[in-house]
């Protein structure tokens, strides 16, 4: 049930909700211990019954909070009230890549968003943290023109069974394993292989296709047929835009982990390389005329000017 306006979560006062923001219900709340606003997300009810995970996830959120990066929205605390497990995270104002998509987004734009999106996967991925489950859900443009990313430290999703009877029961069960998350699972998160930062590369190759398109890189109807499309197809290729853009999305799309970007650092460099190209292309810096190109141009002045004199002489 949604937690009603004047609930309290330990020191935590529900103000009111908030749009929906990655996994779970997002709640505006006063910390009346440190009077500050703060966003309150409601965590899966079977965290409160798994002491092990619940300390499993103390310690990534420790870790997460540690990097201290701005494109990491920070959670301040986990914690657990009257059967409710809820994470504590600083209140940032703006709104989805989702609710941001429903509006055209410009291909720069789309690049610079993901281009610090990979800064902080490339500040958290030397340390063995990974978010895997990257997706318009999880990216947050805040108001000052910051990117963040949400639920870093919360740990993926489980990804959707692959038999279709289960598939169907768990997007009313679990709405996270439907269609809103499989379209951005990793072939390896699909096989339940061995995760790293690739993952993540893979992942925010299909945001940018998305934000890039105006559609999913691998539209399906249902969860099962999207988890086939991303085993065994390729995307649609993008028109309209720079060639690279599509040759670096492809990139990061690649079945095999280690066809892909190896790091994080090495696809923001290659997304920055592009916008830096792209400026260079639209708008060419008229060069300075050097040294002999000058004494041409007063060269031609003296000729015209005594051909005119011969002219004037002449007649």
């Amino acid at each position: 049930m949604p937690l009603r306006q004047g609930k309290r979560l330990g020191p935590y006062e529900i103000l009111g909700p908030m749009t929906a923001a990655g996994r779970g219900e997002v709640y505006r709340a006063r910390d009346t211990g440190q009077e500050r606003e703060v966003a309150l997300k409601v965590l899966p009810e079977r965290l409160t019954r798994d002491p092990e995970g619940r300390a499993r996830l103390e310690r990534q959120t420790q870790a997460v909070a540690a990097l201290s990066h701005p494109n990491i929205l920070p959670i301040h605390e986990v914690g657990t009230h009257a059967g409710v497990c809820y994470a504590v995270m600083e209140l940032w104002e703006g709104e989805t890549l989702r609710e941001r998509a429903r509006r055209s987004i410009p291909w720069r734009l789309a690049v610079e968003i993901a281009a610090a999106v990979a800064d902080a996967l490339a500040a958290a991925h030397p340390g063995g943290i990974f978010h895997l489950d990257l997706r318009p859900e999880t990216l947050f443009l805040a108001a000052d023109d910051r990117v963040g990313i949400l639920d870093f430290g919360l740990g993926g999703p489980k990804p959707p069974s692959t038999d279709p009877e289960r598939t169907a029961g768990a997007a009313h069960t679990q709405p996270e394993t439907g269609l809103s998350v499989a379209g951005y699972l990793s072939p390896e998160q699909i096989r339940k292989g061995t995760l790293d930062g690739r993952s993540d590369i893979f992942s925010l190759g299909a945001v940018l296709y998305e934000m890039c398109a105006g559609d999913k890189a691998f539209h399906r109807k249902s969860a099962v047929e999207t988890l086939a499309a991303i085993l065994s197809e390729e995307p649609p290729s993008l028109s309209g835009l720079p060639a690279e853009i599509d040759r670096l999305i492809r990139r990061c799309l690649e079945k095999r982990p280690e066809q892909r970007f190896q790091s994080a650092e090495d696809l923001a460099l290659a997304l920055r390389a592009i916008l830096e190209s792209s400026a260079a292309a639209a708008d060419p810096v008229p060069a300075r005329p050097g040294r002999r190109r000058r004494w041409a141009i007063v060269a031609a002045a003296l000729l015209l000017g005594a051909a005119a004199a011969a002219l004037y002489y002449w007649r």
